[in-house]
């Protein structure tokens, strides 16, 4: 199961502007949404809804570090309703406002231009942001 689990992780980090629901990826491994909620979070310590919040962020801030793209159109990229929506889940997961990581240079080095959406470097880059933030 950790195999499949894996495989679904890198599905989602490589399509962080497609709406992503849980009933397509249960579906396409065969389980119940409610049996591959439970699996998911058992082998990520996170929900899936959760998981595929963080990645889209984390996302749309390197698109905020990287390109002059308006706040709102980077919202709307990555699926969020509207600035607002898009504001409050910044703030609840980064304690900033987008602008505020616009213009913070500092956060430059955690997030690499060229990143690849491949597992095992984008969860070395969000735990050097979240060490950057929090320690």
């Amino acid at each position: 199961m950790e195999k499949i689990i894996k495989s679904l992780l890198g599905e989602i980090q490589k399509n962080p502007y497609e709406r992503i629901n849980l009933q397509h990826f249960s579906h396409k491994i065969g389980y119940s949404p409610y049996h591959f909620h439970r699996l998911f979070k058992k082998e990520t310590n996170s929900t899936f809804q959760k998981f595929v919040e963080k990645n889209r962020l984390f996302f749309s801030i390197r698109d905020l570090l990287y390109s002059n793209k308006r706040i709102i159109d980077i919202a709307f990229q990555y699926g969020f309703t509207s600035h607002e929506a898009y504001t409050r889940a910044i703030m609840k997961n980064f304690q900033h406002l987008p602008t505020q990581i616009r213009s913070y240079q500092e956060f430059l080095p955690y997030f690499n231009k060229n990143l690849t959406s491949e597992t095992n470097e984008l969860d070395e880059a969000i735990l050097r942001v979240y060490a950057a933030f929090y320690i």
